[in-house]
């Protein structure tokens, strides 16, 4: 039997951070397969589409939170943040009822926190190699990600095995550094 975030050839962890695992599963269902087959573990963020009402909201919460136990009731190493993201927010919510929405998750097991609660700016810049290199007192601090969702991108299994990363650095970027900001142990 192959542990849980180990693919059959041995090859390192992956982590990837901030992925949205329940439109992987409806937009590009395939990729859940190479997922676990490429050993990579996931941390699925809040996004709803439609959010038109604090109801909708909350049955799209509970749809995520379903949509991880069930792929990790299949083998995918997976867990979730809970959240309201800025293009989530229905006009019928008040400050009163976030609490109670995200009640629910907080208490599952598979649920590492909240996430998508803040503004975000996308930057499609590679400057990975720039930023190592700029000082290794920051490498604790930084995540590699791909946020898949509707597309889905396979940057952090590629730069996890880039040999022009120190193999030391490829572990924390690409596995240790969210493993441990998490508290997940694969």
């Amino acid at each position: 039997m192959v542990p849980r975030g180990k693919e059959k050839s041995g090859k390192e962890r992956i982590l990837d951070s901030h992925v949205h695992l329940d439109f992987i599963e409806r937009y590009r269902p395939h990729r859940i397969e190479w997922l676990k087959e490429a050993g990579c573990a996931v941390v699925s963020w809040a996004y709803c589409e439609g959010a038109d009402s604090v109801s909708r909201l909350e049955a799209c919460l509970k749809s995520k939170g379903n949509c991880i136990k069930r792929h990790a009731q299949a083998g995918l190493a997976c867990h979730y943040l809970a959240g309201v993201h800025p293009r989530s927010i229905p006009p019928d919510l008040e400050p009163g009822q976030i609490g109670p929405l995200l009640h629910f998750s907080l208490e599952d097991p598979l649920c590492k926190g909240i996430g998508e609660i803040g503004l975000e700016k996308g930057d499609s810049k590679e400057e990975l190699k720039r930023i190592i290199s700029m000082g290794s007192d920051r490498m604790d601090r930084i995540m590699c990600n791909t946020d898949s969702g509707d597309r889905f991108y396979e940057d952090v299994v590629q730069l996890s095995r880039d040999n022009d990363l120190p193999e030391a650095a490829r572990k924390k970027l690409f596995y240790g550094n969210g493993a441990r900001f998490f508290s997940l142990s694969y």
